[in-house]
C-alpha cells in the first residue's frame, strides 16, 4: 500500500524537530538542576553537578544532529556577531565549561567549599544567559507564530519543571541510600515541588499568552478576508485552534507533576512528557507561520 506523502513528510518533520526538543528541553532542564542545587545548599554535591553537566551535553548533541552538516558545526561560531544562532552555541559551550568545572570541583576539590558555590552560582548566571539565548534565536520577524516574547518565559518554565523535581530526585535517591534522617527527604521534595510549582505557572502563563497572541493575529485575517483569497490560510487557522487543544493537555500534565511531586521520580518522568509535549506544539506553529507570513499582514 502506497503511503500518504503529507504523512511521510509529517513524519520527517517531525523527526528533524526531535533533536531541536531534546536541546530545548534538556539544556533549560540542567539550569534548574543548578537552582535546585542551590535551593537545596547542596553546590557540593557532585551527583547534582554530573546530573547537570549530563544533561546539557545531551542537549548539545541534540543541537548539533539537527544540523544539516553535524561534521562542520564549528564553522557556525564564524557568524557571532550577526547570528543569534552562532551566539547560542557560545553560550552554552560556556555554560558547559562552567558546569564541568563545578563537576570537577565537587569531584577532585571536596575540601574547597567556596569555590564550588561560586562556580555553582556562576553556572546558575550562565544558565540564565543561556536561556535568554535560545529564546532570541526563536524572535524571528519570518516566523510570527514564535516572534513573542513569552518564549522567554517558557524556557524558564521548562528550567523550573524539569529540572526541579530532576534535582529533588537526585537528592531524595542519595538520602534514601545513605540512610540520611527525614528531614534531609522532606527538603528535597520540598524544593521539587516548588521549583515544578513555579515552573507549572509560568509555563502555563506563557503559553495562554502564545495562544491569546495568535487569535488576535487570526481575527486580523479573518477580519480583512484573507481566508476568502488564500485557502491554504484556512489550515493555519485550524492549527492555531488545535493550539489551545494541546495546550490544555500540557497544563493537566504539569499540574500533575507538581502533585506528584511527593515521588520525585514520577514527578520527573512526567514532566519530561508535559514539556515534550509543549515543545512539539511549539514547533509545530512554524508551518502555520509560513502559510500566514506569505501575506504580509502578520
Amino acid at each position: 500500500m502506497a503511503s500518504n506523502p503529507q504523512d511521510s513528510g509529517a513524519s520527517a518533520g517531525e523527526r528533524r524537530e526531535l533533536p531541536l526538543i531534546c536541546f530545548t528541553l534538556l539544556s533549560p532542564a540542567s539550569v534548574g538542576v543548578v537552582c535546585g542545587a542551590i535551593a537545596m545548599g547542596k553546590a557540593m554535591d557532585i551527583w547534582l553537578a554530573l546530573v547537570a553537566l549530563v544533561l546539557v551535553s545531551i542537549g548539545m548533541a541534540g543541537s548539533i544532529l539537527h544540523l544539516a552538516r553535524p561534521l562542520l558545526a564549528p564553522t557556525s561560531l564564524r557568524n557571532v556577531a550577526s547570528s543569534c544562532l552562532s551566539r547560542e552555541i557560545v553560550v552554552v559551550s560556556a555554560y558547559w565549561a562552567v558546569v564541568f568545572a563545578w563537576c570537577a570541583c565537587c569531584l577532585f576539590a571536596p575540601a574547597f567549599e567556596m569555590l564550588a558555590w561560586t562556580l555553582c552560582l556562576c553556572a546558575m548566571a550562565m544558565g540564565c544567559v543561556l536561556i535568554v539565548a535560545i529564546g532570541n534565536a526563536y524572535l524571528l520577524a519570518s516566523q510570527p507564530a514564535w516572534n513573542g516574547r513569552e518564549v522567554y518565559i517558557e524556557l524558564a518554565g521548562v528550567a523550573a519543571s524539569v529540572g526541579g523535581p530532576a534535582a529533588a530526585s537526585v537528592s531524595v535517591l542519595e538520602a534514601l541510600f545513605r540512610g540520611s534522617v527525614v528531614g534531609s527527604l522532606i527538603a528535597a521534595i520540598a524544593a521539587g515541588v516548588l521549583l515544578s510549582a513555579i515552573g507549572a505557572a509560568i509555563g502555563h502563563i506563557a503559553r495562554r499568552a502564545r495562544v491569546k497572541r495568535l487569535a488576535q493575529m487570526v481575527r486580523v485575517e479573518q477580519d480583512a478576508g484573507s481566508f476568502a483569497r488564500n485557502p491554504r490560510v484556512l489550515e493555519a487557522q485550524e492549527r492555531l485552534q488545535g493550539l489551545a487543544m494541546r495546550y490544555r493537555r500540557v497544563h493537566v500534565l504539569s499540574a500533575a507533576g507538581v502533585v506528584a511531586g511527593v515521588v520525585p521520580p514520577v514527578a520527573l518522568a512526567v514532566e519530561l512528557v508535559s514539556q515534550a509535549l509543549a515543545r512539539d506544539a511549539f514547533y509545530r506553529l512554524r508551518v502555520t507561520s509560513r502559510y500566514a507570513v506569505r501575506l504580509h499582514r502578520w
